[in-house]
């Protein structure tokens, strides 16, 4: 079986984990660049 549709599959499994870990780094990415420090917590109470 070819990687990609390994990965593909595999990739379905964790589509929501990825999203809210994308949506982590971009916030993380725009705390960094105002020089503010992200409290995990607070972003878990969305």
């Amino acid at each position: 079986m070819p990687k990609g549709i390994e990965n593909s599959k595999s990739g379905k499994k964790k589509a929501k984990l990825s999203l809210k870990e994308k949506r982590q780094r971009k916030v993380e990415k725009r705390a960094a660049k105002q020089h503010r420090t992200v409290n995990p917590e607070s972003l878990s109470h969305e």
